[in-house]
C-alpha cells in the first residue's frame, strides 16, 4: 500500500503542474513586445511620494491613465461638445474621423509604458474625444473669433485657468503625432491647405508655444527666441506637451563639460554671502520660463539668471524632471535642481536671493519658496561622476576655503555696510592715529 501511494505521487504532482504550466505559458505568449515608442508613464513612486498632487490632474483627464475617474466627469461633456464643434468646423464625418484614429491604435498604445486595459472601441473613443478637444482648445485660444457664445471654458476664466496646468502633466498626455493628425484635418477643412508633415508640425508647435507662454509668462522677444530654438530642433520627433517644454528649457545648456565634483556638498547662499561672494543676475532671455539653469562664477561673483518661484512653475518643472528621469539619458534639469537645492536650503537663502533681485518669489513667505525648491529635488537621482555643475561646485568650495575672503567679507558686511558705519570706522581710525601720534610726541625727550 505504501508503495502504490509512493508510485502515485509523481502523477498527482504532474496533474497539479499541468494547469499551472498551461496558464503561465499563455501569460508569457500574451506579453506584448516592448516598444521603443514608449514616452508616457505613471510617475515613479520614489519621485511622486512626497508631492502626489503635482503629478495628478485636478479638472480634466487626457489620455488613458486617468480616464474614467469620476472626478473628471464634469469635463467629459465639455470635451464632447468641443469634438462636435471640431467635426462641424472641419466638415469631417464621424465615421471618417473614427477610422483615422483607429488606424493609429497600435502605435498609440505603444506610447504608454503600461498595458491599457480598455477595449479597442473604448480606447479609440477616448483618443478621438481628447485629441479633438485639445486641438479645438488650442485653435480657440489662438483665434478668438472661433470662441462661441456660452463656451464654458473661455467664458469662465477660473475653469480655463484650472484646465491649463492639467495639460502639462506627464501622466495626462496624448502622443503629439495624433494631435498632428487631427490638426491636419483642421488645416484641410478650414484653411483648405494641404501641408507637408513638417509644415503641419511647425504650425502646431507654434500654436502650442503661444498657449504655453500664456500659462508661464514671457514677453514677445522671449517667445520669438524660444520659437527660433524650436525651429532649430527636429520637432517631428516631438513626444508630447511635456517634451515640448523640456526641449526648450534644456536649450541653454549647450555643450558643457561634465565631471565628478571634488565634494558632494557645497556652501549655501548664506554661507557664500558670509565668504564674500557677490550675487548678480542676468535677464532670462533663452528659456521658456524662468528656471535659473545658467550659472557662472568668476572673481567672487556668482551670476544666476532671474527665476520665478510659484506653484505653476513648480508643478511644470516637477513633471519635466519626472520625464527626464524616465526617458532622457543625459540629465540636465535633474542636475540643475540638485544644485539649486544645495544652494537654497533655508528661507534665509531665499531672502538673500530676493534682496539681490535673483529670485522673484510669488509665494506669501520665503519658507514656502524654500519648501518648493527642496521638493523639486525630491527623489531625483543624478550621476555624481557626470555632473554638469562639477566645475562650478569645485570653484565655490575652493573660494570659501580661503580665509582672507571671509575676513574681507566680515569687514565689509559688519564695518562698511552703510555710509554711517564707514564714517564711524574711519573716524575711529583717525582718532587712534592722532592719539598714537600725540603719545609718541609726548614720549620724545625735550
Amino acid at each position: 500500500m505504501p508503495a502504490s501511494n509512493y508510485a502515485a505521487a509523481p502523477n498527482d504532482i504532474e496533474n497539479q503542474i499541468k494547469p499551472l504550466e498551461t496558464s503561465l505559458h499563455e501569460e508569457l505568449v500574451c506579453l506584448s513586445p516592448l516598444s521603443s515608442s514608449c514616452c508616457i508613464n505613471r510617475v515613479p513612486y520614489h519621485i511622486r511620494v512626497k508631492n502626489e498632487q503635482a503629478y495628478t490632474p485636478k479638472v480634466v483627464s487626457i489620455g488613458p491613465l486617468h480616464h474614467g475617474n469620476d472626478a473628471f466627469k464634469a469635463m467629459e461633456e465639455h470635451k464632447k461638445r468641443y469634438l462636435s464643434d471640431y467635426l462641424d468646423r472641419t466638415k469631417v464625418r464621424v465615421e471618417d474621423y473614427i477610422k483615422r484614429i483607429r488606424q493609429q491604435e497600435a502605435r498609440l498604445r505603444d506610447c504608454y509604458a503600461e498595458t491599457i486595459e480598455l477595449s479597442r472601441d473604448e480606447f479609440v473613443r477616448m483618443v478621438a474625444v481628447d485629441a479633438a478637444f485639445l486641438i479645438e482648445l488650442l485653435i480657440r485660444f489662438e483665434k478668438k473669433d472661433f470662441q462661441r457664445d456660452g463656451d464654458r471654458l473661455f467664458g469662465n476664466p477660473n475653469l480655463f485657468y484650472d484646465v491649463r496646468p492639467d495639460l502639462f502633466l506627464l501622466e495626462n498626455q496624448l502622443p503629439f503625432f495624433i494631435l498632428e493628425n487631427v490638426f491636419d484635418l483642421y488645416t484641410r477643412g478650414i484653411e483648405g491647405v494641404v501641408h507637408s508633415r513638417r509644415a503641419t508640425n511647425e504650425l502646431l508647435v507654434e500654436i502650442c508655444t503661444n498657449f504655453i507662454f500664456a500659462l508661464v509668462g514671457g514677453g514677445p522677444s522671449k517667445k520669438e527666441h524660444c520659437l527660433a530654438l524650436i525651429r532649430g530642433t527636429d520637432m517631428t520627433r516631438l513626444q508630447h506637451f511635456v517634451d515640448l517644454i523640456y526641449i526648450v528649457c534644456r536649450q541653454p545648456f549647450g555643450a558643457r563639460s561634465r565631471g565628478k565634483p571634488e565634494s558632494l556638498t557645497i556652501p549655501t547662499i548664506t554661507e557664500l554671502h558670509h565668504a564674500g561672494v557677490e550675487f548678480k543676475t542676468t535677464p532670462n532671455k533663452t528659456k521658456l520660463f524662468d528656471l535659473g539653469i545658467e550659472f557662472s562664477f568668476s572673481d567672487g561673483v556668482l551670476t544666476i539668471p532671474n527665476f520665478v518661484l510659484n506653484l505653476t512653475m513648480g508643478d511644470i518643472t516637477l513633471n519635466m524632471i519626472a520625464y527626464e528621469q524616465c526617458y532622457v539619458p543625459t540629465l540636465y534639469l535633474s542636475d540643475c535642481v540638485t544644485l539649486i537645492k544645495d544652494l537654497v536650503r533655508t528661507p534665509g537663502d531665499v531672502e538673500l536671493l530676493v534682496d539681490k533681485g535673483v529670485v522673484t518669489n510669488l509665494f506669501s513667505t520665503n519658507e514656502m519658496a524654500s519648501t518648493l525648491i527642496n521638493d523639486l529635488a525630491q527623489g531625483v537621482r543624478f550621476n555624481t561622476a557626470d555632473f554638469i555643475y562639477a566645475t562650478l561646485c569645485n570653484d565655490l568650495n575652493k573660494y570659501c576655503r580661503m580665509r582672507r575672503h571671509k575676513w574681507m567679507a566680515t569687514l565689509r558686511q559688519d564695518y562698511f555696510n552703510t555710509p554711517w558705519t564707514t564714517i564711524s570706522v574711519v573716524a575711529a581710525a583717525f582718532v587712534i592715529i592722532l592719539t598714537s601720534d600725540c603719545v609718541m610726541s609726548n614720549s620724545r625727550p625735550s
